[in-house]
């Protein structure tokens, strides 16, 4: 057979011809040693991720743009605009799909020829049009896409005008933005002519791990890239944030590892060089490649991975040699252990930081909050005494410092002067000069520096002992100091280590005076318990001291204003106005004063006031008397300070003016009083009620009052006869004055009122005693089911129902029996002679009338009416002494528990004429209820035994 090279040459033709087409990416799969980012499709599509923050501005190919992002098979690109995250399409479609563009907007514009679809070879286009090409970006996830719009980049086409030799190749740019933006199609537009790039730009939203698929009209294939959106990860952090060395050289060491785009390493081909000779990158030149990340020329310091120390700045140089691959894949994650010497004593201030192929970096921070640096102390110093001071002490549980005259508070420092915390304290290896240390107290974290609760003491330096709680600790004495006490501290060597582990050395410290004078203050006026001063009044302060003086004390007198609720409620009230008296004269050796104060030395108007005295030692210590502001620095009260009630009382502190025109007027009631506010009663034997409880809330001030407001009644006239034996007293500063017999007119009750403290008030009150009206209860047509509060003074039907009435029968039901009444032409006749109180009645009526009859006032001297009640039903009225209204409650109340009481009662009916409907009254039911029982009606009331009604 003959052989024929024909199909063999078409073979390896076809081959060669795909091999055209793949090769470039197979060059990009041959594992991690082309870092370039490029992937291509054939050889008509090229995708670039871009490095550089104006790769927007040019579409044309350009190595020193393309970002190092391609990695174990993948190109990556960041959704950040600080990172990575422009890309480059650059397509040479065969046959390209045209269309025609606006250059201006980049939208689609008329063609200039007659053609509906244009040919290049033909086509011609003013200079403001262009033809592009589309492509899509398709996020695989989430299945959105976008249209790029790739221009030609051949510079014959000039004006715009393209033919068949200068179409290709297209080009066009996208960035790729976090998900949750808004997507924008590009436009076609030249770029680099473009003033607002962004408004052009094509916009594709995706997140961490997304895919980007690429395609482009007219050209085979894709490219997908990958979406890195996390920057490097660090662990194995160390030292730790606030670690305390005790050397001068500090070790680093740490992991720093990226899963996505990885990380870049010495041993990638370098493209750098303008060729593309296959040399490895190896800056550093210490003929090493492997096993380290990228270095740079010159110094041996990571490229992408900084070591930032303090005023060294970024220090990875000094861990050229250090750098160790975890893993089998370079790049992907590295180990450094590395040391930095010669430091010097203090605060140092450090941070990591690492960028990934795709541009994303990652700085490290103490709390993921702010980017806060990590802090280390290098410290090969031993802890020494800066100052020791009496009478300071700490309260573990609210972290502040407190007045304690049982205790030294001493603080460390470093040979340099700073600030040492100290740890493992040996209370058995501190002396106190004159005393017994029994034990210490060291802060376990920062003490609290609020407004809400200021220190006593140092506030300033203990709350600017930041990152060292633990500089100062506090030694408990066995017995209090003397006021005065400057002990000397001792402590032997090996007393303490500071955090870094240096023992402190034998020193010593004359501890500083920080204890406040104790001052006690006697106030003594002409009345008992709290001081009062009237008009004119005077008392004296009598003041001494426990330590001498630097001067003689001052005396202030604050007025307590009103409070908030909340500040009610804790017993605090706000200082308000405040006046100083005069110094008080030199005292006696005893360090003791004594002054005199008059009513205007302490104020100008009633109410109560503070009484706060102040004095400072030799030291500036600054003793007062307490319950105000801050007593241990402050030298004066001020508008606003706080103050304590329960201290100012516990210290007898307070003192009142209160003058006459201010004694709480009184306030009158009339009872029983006809109507409301009428000032009038029909009672023959009325009761005034006199109230003197404005008394005690005279000073207008929220909840301090008035502390002698006991008001006695000096007087007491009625038409100016003295009735001061009717008088009783209910409770505090109020009373009652029963009046007997009255006639019916005018009368005037005259009062004066005297308080604790001898002031006086004078008032009147006006009242008038009317004839007696008769007690009504309306009637409507059909049977109502009524009854009266009391036996009227003619009890007879004939008398209460009247002989006009239109009423034609009552009924009642007594002691198990009816019994009846019928209106005889005018005249009541049968077995009901009889209207009462306590028993319910059924009045017949054909029209509205109303039952009007006098009710005598209930005499307190004889007995009230009452009911007998059967096993059964009972046919029951309602009682009331006061005789209200009808339809109103009875005076003492309308729940049907406690009219009811008397006997064990199941069940109560009360009928509704208009509606004419029953309503039901349960035991129990409707405790809160105050109008289940009403005057002028009549209930059915069934009870289990026998008993009375008694109202």
């Amino acid at each position: 057979m003959r052989f024929t090279k024909i199909p063999l040459i078409a073979t390896l033709m076809a081959v060669a011809l795909s091999l055209l087409i793949v090769l470039p990416g197979l060059a990009q799969t041959s594992g991690f040693d082309d870092p370039r980012g490029t992937l291509k499709s054939g050889a008509a599509l090229t995708v670039d991720v871009l490095s550089v923050l104006d790769d927007t501005t040019t579409t044309t190919t350009d190595e020193s743009r393309v970002a190092e992002s391609y990695f174990n098979g993948d190109l990556y690109v960041s959704n950040d605009d600080d990172a990575h995250n422009a890309v480059r399409i650059t397509a040479s479609p065969a046959t390209p799909d045209l269309e025609v563009f606006n250059g201006a907007d980049g939208q689609p514009g008329a063609e200039t020829d007659d053609d509906a679809t244009p040919d290049v070879d033909e086509t011609t286009l003013d200079d403001d049009n262009a033809h592009c090409v589309s492509a899509t970006v398709e996020n695989v996830r989430s299945g959105k896409d976008i249209t790029i719009r790739l221009r030609s980049t051949d510079s014959g086409a000039t004006d715009n005008n393209i033919d068949t030799d200068d179409v290709a190749p297209f080009a066009g740019l996208f960035n790729v933005i976090p998900a949750g933006i808004e997507q924008q199609d590009g436009l076609c537009v030249d770029y680099t002519a473009t003033e607002d790039v962004n408004e052009a730009l094509g916009l594709m939203p995706a997140r961490h791990g997304d895919t980007l698929r690429i395609t482009v009209a007219g050209v085979a294939g894709s490219v997908d890239i990958k979406v890195d959106a996390e920057g490097p990860e660090f662990s194995e952090i160390s030292p730790e944030d606030g670690v305390y060395l005790g050397s001068t050289s500090v070790k680093f060491r740490f992991v720093v590892a990226d899963e996505d785009s990885g990380l870049r390493h010495d041993g990638e081909l370098d493209y750098t060089r303008g060729d593309l000779d296959a040399r490895a990158f190896n800056n550093d030149d210490d003929q090493f490649t492997n096993g380290e990340p990228r270095s740079v020329a010159g110094t041996g310091a990571a490229a992408d991975i900084d070591v930032n120390f303090g005023t060294e700045g970024e220090v990875s140089h000094f861990g050229s040699r250090g750098w160790r691959q975890r893993g089998a894949r370079p790049g992907v994650s590295y180990f450094l252990d590395m040391t930095v010497g010669n430091q010097d004593e203090g605060l140092h201030h450090w941070y990591l930081e690492a960028t990934d192929r795709a541009g994303n970096t990652t700085r490290t921070d103490v709390d993921d909050d702010d980017r806060e640096d990590f802090r280390l102390w290098v410290d090969v110093s031993n802890p020494e005494f800066r100052d020791a001071r009496t009478g300071i002490s700490y309260d573990s549980g609210d972290r502040k410092e407190v007045v304690d005259r049982s205790s030294v508070a001493v603080t460390f420092e470093e040979g340099d002067g700073a600030l040492d915390s100290v740890m493992n304290i040996d209370a058995d290896k501190f002396l106190v000069e004159g005393a017994e240390v029994t034990g210490v107290i060291q802060p376990g974290a920062a003490s609290k520096c609020t407004g809400d609760d200021p220190y006593p003491l140092d506030i300033d330096e203990n709350c600017g002992m930041d990152g060292h709680p633990q500089a100062r600790v506090y030694l408990q004495l066995a017995e209090p100091l003397a006021p005065d006490a400057t002990p000397l501290v001792s402590m032997f060597g090996g007393a303490a280590l500071d955090r870094a582990g240096n023992p402190s050395n034998q020193d010593e410290v004359t501890a500083e005076d920080y204890i406040a004078p104790t001052i006690t203050v006697t106030l003594t006026t002409a009345v008992m318990d709290r001081p009062v001063l009237r008009h004119g009044s005077e008392f004296t302060v009598a003041i001494s001291s426990d330590e001498e003086l630097r001067r003689a004390p001052q005396v202030w007198f604050a007025e307590l204003d009103d409070a908030s609720a909340s500040d009610a409620e804790k017993k605090r009230a706000p200082l308000g106005s405040s006046q100083r008296g005069d110094r008080v004269v030199a005292g006696s050796e005893d360090n003791s004063w004594t002054q005199t104060y008059r009513t205007n030395d302490v104020g100008s108007v009633d109410g109560a006031y503070a009484v706060i005295v102040i004095g400072e030692d030799d030291n500036d210590n600054v003793g007062s008397t307490a319950g105000w502001g801050n007593v241990r620095t402050d030298k004066q009260p001020i508008n606003g300070n706080k103050a304590s009630l329960s201290a100012l009382i516990a210290g007898d502190l307070l003192v009142e003016i209160d003058t006459n025109e201010n004694v709480g007027d009184p306030g009158f009631e009339l009872s029983p009083e006809a109507g409301v506010d009428t000032d009038e009663t029909e009672s023959r034997n009325p009761y005034v009620t006199i109230d003197f409880s404005d008394e005690s809330g005279e000073y207008d001030k929220s909840f301090k009052g008035d502390s002698h407001s006991a008001v006695a009644i000096a007087s007491i006239t009625l038409n100016g006869a003295s009735v001061a034996d009717r008088v009783s007293a209910v409770e505090n500063n109020e009373y009652t004055v029963g009046l007997r017999d009255l006639e019916v007119g005018e009368y005037e009750l005259k009062v004066t009122g005297r308080d604790d403290v001898g002031n006086e008030v004078s008032d009147t009150y006006e009242f008038e005693v009317v004839p007696r009206d008769a007690y009504e209860i309306d009637l409507i047509p059909g049977w109502n089911l009524v009854s009266v509060p009391g036996t009227p003074l003619d009890p007879s039907v004939g008398a209460v129902m009247g002989d006009t009435m239109e009423a034609s029968i009552v009924l009642a039901y007594q002691d198990d029996q009816w019994l009846t009444a019928v209106n005889d032409q005018g005249t009541w006749r049968g077995t009901l002679t009889d209207i009462v109180g306590g028993y319910g009645y059924w009045v017949q009526t054909t029209a509205f009338e109303t039952i009007s009859t006098l009710i005598p006032e209930a005499d307190t001297s004889s007995v009230l009416p009452t009911a007998t009640v059967i096993e059964g039903w009972n046919l029951l009225g309602v009682v009331d002494v006061l005789q209200a209204d009808a339809g109103d409650p009875p005076s003492g109340g309308g729940e049907a528990d406690d009219y009811f009481n008397n006997f064990d009662w199941r069940v109560a009916y009360a009928f509704e004429t208009e509606t004419n409907q029953w309503t039901r009254t349960l035991p129990d039911v409707n405790d809160d209820a105050d109008d289940e029982i009403l005057n002028g009606k009549g209930y059915w009331v069934w009870s289990t035994e026998e008993g009375t009604l008694v109202p």
